[in-house]
């Protein structure tokens, strides 16, 4: 799971894997993709990495959280929203869903679910994110730029790793491949 918080609303992600299969690069990915789709639909989200030093504060593991977990995590962040996502990779297609909860009331959201090829993950987060946006779907907003395929191959396994040299080496792997990544 993956716990996002907005300010206004400010959105905590909480990501997992789904089905008992190992984590995922694309978990790991949509961690750190999701919170910048967001921002670029105004929406105030947590970065990854802060949400991770919550969880450290917390004395949560890194693992999946149950989403009372999630919840403080929000909380101790200040957030107003948690957005719940579940991952599942299966051959060559990555199937993402998420779901918001408010955490004044946790109340459910309707589940947002993209299945795309895994190339095309980039694409599936950003859908989500319009998906997600407090303020809706906005026509003007730009864009990220894809990764190319070639350099997703290479970091999407780094994002994954638990330590910062093999996550930097795999980023740098990437880079070389494709420089406007």
């Amino acid at each position: 799971m993956i716990s996002l918080a907005l300010a206004a609303g400010l959105t905590v992600i909480s990501a997992s894997s789904v089905g008992g299969s190992p984590p995922s690069w694309t978990c790991a990915y949509v961690a750190e993709r999701l919170p910048r789709a967001l921002a670029l639909h105004g929406d105030n989200a947590v970065s990854a990495g802060e949400t991770r030093a919550a969880q450290k504060r917390l004395s949560l593991p890194e693992a999946v959280l149950t989403r009372a977990a999630a919840l403080s995590v929000a909380r101790s962040l200040g957030g107003s929203r948690l957005v719940v996502v579940r991952c599942r990779d299966e051959r060559d297609q990555t199937t993402i869903e998420a779901q918001a909860f408010e955490v004044g009331r946790p109340a459910a959201g309707e589940i947002a679910r993209v299945v795309r090829p895994r190339a095309e993950v980039a694409a599936a987060i950003d859908e989500i994110a319009s998906r997600l946006a407090s303020a809706g779907p906005r026509d003007e907003a730009p864009a990220l730029r894809a990764p190319t395929a070639l350099a997703l191959g290479r970091a999407g396994p780094a994002l994954a790793a638990a330590r910062a040299y093999e996550r930097a080496r795999g980023l740098r792997a990437a880079l070389e491949a494709d420089p406007s990544s």
